[in-house]
């Protein structure tokens, strides 16, 4: 299953340094995340957004249960 995050406009006006400093946040608590729940996670960045590439059935309910504002595409 593949989910992209795509990140809001608050995100995308602020300086290169904090995008950068907010990007490695939002990536380290999403692997952090995943690490407790014995997930297996693959992801890449982009500028503008985020792309997971799951591979356990039961990764749907955890997204459901634990993130918000996130597409979903199968």
């Amino acid at each position: 299953m593949k989910v992209l995050i795509r990140f809001s406009g608050e995100v995308a006006i602020k300086s290169t340094q904090v995008r950068k400093q907010f990007l490695s946040r939002l990536v380290k608590n999403i692997k952090d995340g995943f690490k407790r729940s014995d997930l297996d996670l693959k992801m890449s960045q982009e500028w503008s957004r985020l792309l997971l590439n799951l591979k356990t059935p039961k990764v749907r309910m955890f997204l459901m249960a634990s993130m918000v504002s996130i597409l979903l595409s199968c």
